[in-house]
């Protein structure tokens, strides 16, 4: 790949600028400023989590464009930084500690490199395509839950309300059939956790690149499956995805398409 260079190297500098990203965000104000259309919350300080990810991550590898939640994409090359300040504003506005920096490196918008940090935990989730996944440094894998009776599984909630309405849906279906059900506010942390074996299984409707590229690639490394809800590869540019330890997924899957409300389909872009 034209520009590759060993990805191992960058590893190191991408967590400590994700730590003092971390920093930033427990040092600042979490009052939020405004609302985004069907999207939802902004603080001040996911605009300088932001302004500082952007003015750091590009000279560790400048062959890369960056791509931001609140920014937008500056440059469209084959390298991206794909950055979530924070994800998990809701929560961090409220005072409550579980949101996460979430920075990926992408080649042809496949994630290669992916952190997520939680700095009110100080949980470093890592992971290399093809090297495996971490967590503080220690391997981390996926559950070996295989009954979906006994299976954890988190979900989150867009603002659209068709996107709502469907997985709503599904909600109502995997509430009968499973363990329990967790809406825990951040989707970076949710692959994550599925990652380290903490949940078992997670889907939302409606996400965006930012949200779920590092983490996807967290569950893949630690031994899951990351798919959209009719079971294919392009989670991303349908804005939806199921990841599970693998075991876990024909079965979810197999419940999800029993919601009538369900559409192979496009969603509506927000």
């Amino acid at each position: 790949m034209e520009g590759s260079k060993d990805l191992k190297t960058l590893l190191y500098p991408v967590q400590e600028l994700a730590r003092k990203a971390g920093e930033i965000a427990c040092q600042g104000k979490k009052a939020k400023i405004k609302d985004k259309p069907l999207q939802g919350p902004v603080s001040e300080t996911d605009l300088k989590v932001e302004h500082f990810l952007q003015e750091t991550l590009p000279p560790l590898f400048p062959v890369a464009g960056f791509h931001g939640e609140e920014s937008g994409k500056q440059q469209e090359r084959e390298w991206m930084w794909v950055v979530d300040p924070i994800d998990g504003t809701t929560n961090y506005i409220h005072g409550i500690p579980h949101f996460a920096i979430s920075i990926s490196l992408t080649y042809c918008r496949e994630s290669l490199l992916g952190v997520v940090y939680d700095p009110a935990k100080e949980e470093m989730f890592t992971a290399l395509r093809g090297k495996g996944a971490y967590l503080n440094n220690l391997p981390i894998k996926v559950s070996s839950c295989f009954r979906l009776k006994e299976a954890l599984i988190a979900t989150g909630f867009s603002q659209v309300p068709e996107w709502q309405e469907r997985n709503l849906g599904i909600f109502a279906l995997l509430l009968k059939k499973a363990g329990s059900l967790r809406r825990l506010g951040s989707a970076a942390l949710d692959l994550a956790y599925v990652a380290c074996g903490r949940l078992d299984c997670f889907w939302e409707i409606g996400l965006n690149p930012w949200d779920i590229s590092a983490g996807a690639l967290l569950v893949k490394e630690a031994g899951g499956k990351v798919t959209d809800l009719s079971g294919e590869k392009n989670f991303e540019e349908k804005r939806e995805i199921l990841a599970s330890n693998s075991q876990l997924h024909r079965i979810v899957l197999e419940e999800i398409r029993k919601n009538k409300s369900f559409s192979h389909g496009m969603f509506p872009v927000a």
